[in-house]
């Protein structure tokens, strides 16, 4: 075995090949279509080449915000519109301050709501999901444990702005015991709306 340094390492030189790729102008153009793009009037007088882009904007539509590419369809050599994935706007991140007095806390703030969302009587949304965490405010050094629940105590939808009052109860775990939540804190929510 040799004790000598010189005799570590890797190889002297390395050799690199790299393929160019398939060969032709690559599609680099990203479009919106009114619609599903394979309905040729959703995007009128647009030419799309092989691996071009759209995303389809037509909030009454089954496919709306999907990204879809121009390529082949699987299988053949027919070239449309393949949807993708879809985009996510129905979901808004909020951080409320709060002010907890024994353990309970009230809160009311506006979300706008994505166009085409599902709605019920008087413009409320029918499907959402809440998610939230209770935290302290900035510059506080320790983190307990907080045990929480919420309840919509008012919602109202008005020209697609939801304004929405929540009432929050909340415990923490302190010096080995449960205690309810006193204090300024910071509410972190997502809401997701269907």
């Amino acid at each position: 075995m040799s004790t000598s340094l010189a005799n570590l390492g890797g190889p002297t030189s390395v050799t690199v090949d790299v393929d160019k790729g398939v060969s032709g102008i690559p599609g680099t153009q990203f479009y919106l279509s009114n619609g599903n793009p394979n309905i040729p009037t959703s995007l009128p007088g647009i030419i799309p080449r092989r691996y071009d882009f759209t995303t389809n904007i037509d909030p009454t539509d089954s496919e709306y915000l999907f990204l879809y590419q121009y390529n082949f369809i699987p299988g053949t050599e027919t070239l449309a519109w393949i949807p993708g994935f879809k985009l996510v706007p129905n979901t808004v991140a909020r951080n409320e301050a709060a002010i907890f007095v024994n353990g309970q806390s009230l809160i009311e703030f506006n979300v706008e709501l994505p166009p085409g969302y599902s709605s019920g009587t008087g413009g409320i949304p029918e499907d959402y999901d809440i998610q939230f965490e209770i935290s302290n405010v900035a510059g506080t050094t320790q983190q307990n444990p907080v045990a929480a629940s919420f309840a919509i105590t008012s919602l109202l939808v008005d020209g697609g702005i939801a304004t929405i009052g929540m009432g929050f109860s909340a415990i923490e775990f302190s010096s080995g015991s449960w205690v309810p939540v006193s204090g300024n804190k910071v509410i972190h929510l997502i809401i997701t709306v269907v």
